[in-house]
């Protein structure tokens, strides 16, 4: 395929709702954000890094009997669902399945949908010059409805959606400007995302440790220096326990701290430091005055490497 592999626009994270009948709402899914270049009998899936998922989501090879197109790209996200809702523990099960067995029995235990929002290329043109009305209207002419996929309605009374995933317990809402084109590799107010629980991709750079056993992550963002600034420590959250010894069991330990300063608790207590090798997703409740996070949830490991890790890209 001679196409580019891209880096998808990405939204804003706000606090307030922007008003104006050119807006639209789209539930915001707890996955992974996935591109799908068809063309021809090929189809191949990349995440937003630039790192191929072909092999990962062979469902999702289906694709190309469902698109009226010679090729296209299509911009959306993976979800694994659990109880109807999203469950990005379980997502990462399947997208860190690397032996033809693995993704097998991943595929079979934790099936998976592609929540299709956007078309970035049709049979030769690229559509990012066109408004985001017309790229829709596009999609829904190429896609038919299939099982493995779903196209990610719009609404347009963005309050009552906000508040209908709030009473679902999802993790909030992507809102759109219709007259707007797609930007590639872009982040700005174009889209805006509103959350309810805010999540962030964090560098490991150590463990608290009780009775001489490590009990907590201790986590970090990199400034634009690229130096790692400590955010706080998070427990075993979500992660089943043997998720968490195999976590701990590939930390590599060293003597010398990683960031740049090191808290008083921190100070006071006993830690191990590690090389932030690691990353992970952690939820939370809110960001405190003195940077750190309030409430902090381990979600589960992540494949973001660490010197993306940055307070640019803190909420993710």
């Amino acid at each position: 395929m001679d196409l580019p592999v891209i880096r998808p626009f990405e939204p804003i994270q706000v606090q307030e709702l922007p008003t104006g009948s050119h807006w639209i709402g789209q539930v915001k899914w707890d996955g992974v954000r996935l591109l799908t270049y068809i063309d021809g009998g090929q189809i191949r899936l990349w995440n937003r890094n630039g790192r191929e998922r072909t092999q990962q989501y062979p469902e999702l090879l289906q694709l190309r009997e469902y698109a009226h197109a010679n090729s296209c790209v299509l911009d959306g996200e993976v979800v694994a669902m659990v109880d109807g809702r999203p469950s990005f523990y379980e997502l990462m099960r399947r997208d860190r399945s690397q032996t033809p067995k693995a993704i097998q029995a991943a595929s079979r235990d934790v099936p998976v949908l592609y929540m299709v929002f956007d078309m970035l290329f049709l049979d030769g043109d690229w559509l990012v010059e066109r408004n985001l009305e017309e790229r829709q209207t596009l999609l829904r002419r190429v896609l038919e409805p299939a099982h493995m996929y779903r196209m990610v309605d719009n609404e347009a009374d963005l309050g009552a959606l906000f508040e209908a995933t709030k009473q679902l317990r999802l993790e909030g809402i992507v809102v759109k400007d219709l007259r707007k084109p797609y930007l590639i590799g872009g982040k700005d107010n174009r889209w805006q995302k509103l959350k309810h629980i805010r999540n962030a991709v964090l560098a490991v750079g150590g463990v608290t440790l009780r009775d001489d056993q490590p009990n907590a992550l201790i986590v970090g963002l990199y400034d634009e220096r690229q130096l790692l600034h400590c955010v706080g420590h998070v427990g075993t959250g979500r992660l089943p326990q043997t998720e968490w010894k195999q976590l701990l069991a590939e930390l590599t330990y060293m003597a010398e701290s990683p960031f740049v300063e090191i808290p008083n608790d921190l100070r006071r207590g006993a830690a191990r430091w590690a090389a932030p090798e690691l990353t992970v997703k952690v939820s939370f409740l809110e960001w405190t005055p003195d940077a750190t996070l309030r409430q902090p949830v381990l979600i589960a490991r992540s494949d973001v490497p660490p010197f993306e890790c940055t307070m640019a890209k803190a909420d993710m």
